[in-house]
C-alpha cells in the first residue's frame, strides 16, 4: 500500500501563510506578497520531511500557473521549493487533492472531475519524473504501482481499467480487463439478453454495447512483491435510457490474482457467488484461491481511457529519500 501521512485535503481556498502554518513549515523565507497569495494546497509528512504542494487561485476563483512544491527538513530547518512545469495539453493541474509516497517518489494528485485525476510523480529532489492519469494507486513492489485509469465522465457506463507502471523505468502495461477473460465474456453474453431496445438506446445516446458495463475495481492485497489481488464488481445500468428508474439487477463479482515473472504478467480469476440468505457477495477470503497462469494482454475492444497512458518527463532518476 502507498503511505500517506498527515495529508490535508483542501475544502476551501486559503492563504499560503495559513497553509504553511497548518503544515508546520516556517514562513520566514517567503515574501509578504507570497504569503498573502490565495491558494489550494495539500501536504504530507514523511520522516523528517514535510511537503506542501499548491496551486495559486486567481480571478474568479480560477487556478493559475504551475504547481508549486515545498520541502521542509525539520532536522536543519532548510526549506527548498520548486515549480513543477508541465506542458500545455498535459492536462494539469486542478486542485491538489493529496500527496502519497512510494519507496523513492512522491505521488501528487490533482482533481480533474469525479472520474479523472492527474498524478505528478516527483523524486526526492522535487524533480518532475512523469505524469500519470488515474487514481487509487497501490505500490505492489518498490516504486511499482497499479492504479485505475481515468474514465470518460459524461458516459452512460463507467468500466474501470487497471494499469501497471514502473516509476523508475516508465515501463507500463494495462492489466485489466484482460483479453480472453472467460468470466467477463459470460457476463457480456447475459448482458446482451437484457439489453434495452435499440430504438431506446439510440434516443438516449447510450451505446448499449453488451461488453461495456459498469465495473468497479477494489484492491484487496499484495501477498508478495509483484503479486496482488483485486475484486471486480460488475453491474448493468442504462440510466439515460431508464431516466434513473430501477432496472432488473444484473450483477457479478470476481477475484483476479496477478503475478509478474521476468516482466511477464500472468493472471487467474475466480467467480464470487452470492449468499442465498442475504443476496450479498461472499467475502473474498472465503473464495477459492487460484494460481496465476494465463498471460495478460489487455482487451482494448471496449471503452478505453481518453488520456495517454503515461507522460515521461526525464530519463534519469533522482536520489532516494
Amino acid at each position: 500500500m502507498l503511505v500517506a501521512v498527515c495529508m490535508i485535503v483542501p475544502c476551501a481556498a486559503q492563504t499560503l501563510r495559513e497553509a504553511l502554518h497548518q503544515a508546520g513549515i516556517p514562513s520566514n523565507s517567503f515574501s509578504i506578497a507570497e504569503l498573502a497569495q490565495t491558494i489550494n494546497a495539500a501536504s504530507a509528512a514523511r520522516k523528517n520531511f514535510t511537503y506542501l504542494v499548491y496551486m495559486r487561485v486567481g480571478k474568479n476563483d480560477l487556478l493559475s500557473g504551475f504547481p508549486q512544491i515545498i520541502r521542509y527538513d525539520s532536522r536543519d530547518g532548510v526549506v527548498i521549493r520548486r515549480q513543477l512545469e508541465v506542458n500545455e495539453g498535459e492536462n494539469c493541474c486542478g486542485s491538489p487533492s493529496g500527496i502519497d509516497f512510494t519507496h523513492n517518489f512522491l505521488l501528487i494528485s490533482f482533481h480533474d472531475n469525479p472520474s479523472a485525476a492527474t498524478m505528478l510523480v516527483v523524486d526526492s529532489q522535487l524533480h518532475l519524473i512523469e505524469i500519470l492519469y488515474g487514481f487509487d494507486f497501490h505500490e505492489i513492489a518498490p516504486d511499482q504501482v497499479v492504479f485505475i485509469e481515468n474514465m470518460i465522465h459524461f458516459a452512460a457506463q463507467h468500466p474501470e481499467r487497471l494499469r501497471f507502471v514502473d516509476l523508475r523505468s516508465g515501463r507500463t502495461q494495462e492489466l485489466y480487463p484482460p483479453k480472453g477473460d472467460a468470466l467477463r465474456a459470460e457476463f457480456a453474453r447475459v448482458n446482451q439478453e437484457h439489453m434495452p431496445t435499440q430504438a431506446a438506446c439510440r434516443q438516449a445516446n447510450d451505446p448499449c454495447e453488451p461488453n461495456i458495463f459498469d465495473e468497479t475495481i477494489r484492491f484487496i492485497s499484495t501477498k508478495e512483491k509483484g503479486s496482488f489481488e483485486i475484486q471486480v464488481d460488475r453491474n448493468v445500468s442504462h440510466p439515460w435510457v431508464t431516466h434513473g428508474q430501477m432496472e432488473n439487477d444484473l450483477t457479478a463479482s470476481s477475484i483476479y490474482a496477478y503475478r509478474v515473472t521476468n516482466k511477464r504478467w500472468l493472471y487467474c480469476e475466480t467467480a464470487l457467488s452470492a449468499d442465498p440468505s442475504t443476496g450479498q457477495t461472499i467475502h473474498h477470503e472465503n473464495a477459492k484461491s487460484c494460481t496465476p497462469n494465463l498471460p495478460v494482454a489487455a482487451d482494448t475492444s471496449g471503452q478505453t481511457s481518453p488520456f495517454p497512458a503515461i507522460v515521461r518527463k526525464v530519463k534519469s532518476i533522482g536520489n532516494n529519500f
